[in-house]
């Protein structure tokens, strides 16, 4: 986890959920203001999304998971 230290410096404000899964390695985690995921293995952030969600609720659907292990994210 040494990898993710730039989680908390990404957001600009205090992240309000973390999520984990396991199977497809990632960390999603989201602040008042914007939602990120992040790759635990190679540290890297995979999407990331601040603007127009604002007050909105958010909703993630991860999957299915693909046969070369990526995800869909709508």
């Amino acid at each position: 986890m040494n990898k993710l230290k730039g989680l908390k410096a990404a957001h600009s404000d205090k992240v309000n959920s973390m999520f984990v899964s396991f199977e497809a390695s990632v960390v999603i985690s989201v602040s008042d203001n914007s939602i990120r995921i992040w790759d635990t293995i190679n540290g890297v952030e995979l999407y990331e999304a601040s603007e127009g969600i604002e007050g909105d609720p958010i909703v993630l659907n991860l999957g299915p998971f693909r046969r070369d292990g990526s995800i869909r994210i709508s």
